[in-house]
């Protein structure tokens, strides 16, 4: 519950009302002051108009640079899909070397299809495990 005997600002300060008073004399506040209270809101209106066109012209602007941003980051998906899009050939060079000092070689990443998993090959030239030195390990 609340008090009536608490001080309050006028519902209108936000307007330019600056009476403090008792709460239960706020109806009667309001009565007595419904010019006063029309004028300033007349005057406040076109101040609260000019804030809300700034405010969506600061929104449009926002949603300007998300839908560039949106448009960017779909470019640079289409781009990617058309890049990696199988079939396609992995080279590697110097396979000798890479069988002769026995390091691994990995592929340039690559994906299983557009928007599909994002992998890359591993390749044991001189072979791995049971097939060390006899075959060719590829993971």
């Amino acid at each position: 519950q609340t008090c009536p005997l608490e001080v309050i600002k006028c519902e209108l300060n936000y307007a330019g009302c600056g009476a403090q008073l008792q709460r239960r004399l706020v109806s009667a506040h309001m009565k007595e002051n419904t010019e006063s209270h029309l004028l300033v809101m007349m005057q406040e209106v076109p101040k609260l108009i000019q804030q809300e066109r700034d405010k969506m012209k600061q929104m449009g602007e926002k949603i300007a640079q998300l839908n560039a941003k949106l448009k960017r980051q779909r470019d640079h998906i289409r781009t990617l899909s058309k890049a990696v899009t199988p079939p396609f050939d992995i080279v590697m060079n110097d396979f000798r070397r890479y069988k002769d000092e026995g390091t691994v070689w990995y592929s340039p990443p690559f994906y299983s299809h557009p928007g599909g998993y994002k992998m890359c090959l591993k390749v044991h030239a001189n072979g791995s495990g049971g097939g060390n030195g006899t075959h060719v390990s590829v993971f």
